[in-house]
């Protein structure tokens, strides 16, 4: 994955949907996928917030209020406990923090986040290899292969896919 780490350049500037078709492209990810996951993860606000908690030790820096703080950020959610070397662009950078992100579902897909070959997926369900996207999009959000956590957020990002949520009046 370092090879590909060293291709993020955050270097983009456009609109969300813009932004969106630039990693969509530059990854190899069909783009309507990115865009369901950007919805399920923040509705396209790169200003999200999510999994609070109470443990100090698990908060990006400066952002403990004294009881507690908000673990992961921006439009598809990095959670800093996990990829501490890129706070604070994945808070601050919407290019970055999407490139970030498809660059690590690219080395998933590509068969390259090998401690998942050891992981026993949900009965029924395949066991880690290259080639399986939905597995990837599962594994970015549990961190694990096809459990409950990442079967749920799977079929959560399949329901905005077939909906097409972004086009919806009012998004």
């Amino acid at each position: 994955m370092n090879t590909l780490s060293r291709q993020i350049t955050g270097n983009f500037t456009g609109t969300t949907d813009e932004i969106l078709q630039w990693v969509a492209c530059k990854w190899g990810i069909n783009v309507n996928i990115v865009r369901a996951q950007a919805v399920a993860e923040s509705h396209w606000q790169q200003s999200d917030r999510g999994d609070q908690t109470n443990d100090a030790s698990l908060c990006p820096p400066g952002t403990w209020n004294g009881t507690s703080c908000y673990q992961s950020y921006g439009i598809l959610q990095i959670k800093y406990i996990d990829n501490k070397t890129v706070w604070p662009m994945s808070r601050d950078d919407t290019a970055f923090n999407a490139e970030y992100t498809y660059r690590s579902i690219r080395g998933c897909y590509e068969g390259w986040a090998t401690y998942l070959y050891d992981r026993t997926p949900v009965a029924g369900y395949p066991r880690y290899h290259p080639g399986d996207i939905w597995g990837c999009i599962g594994w970015w959000y549990s961190g694990s292969w096809y459990d409950q956590d990442a079967l749920a957020y799977i079929k959560n990002v399949k329901m905005y896919l077939a909906n097409k949520q972004w086009l919806q009046p009012g998004f």
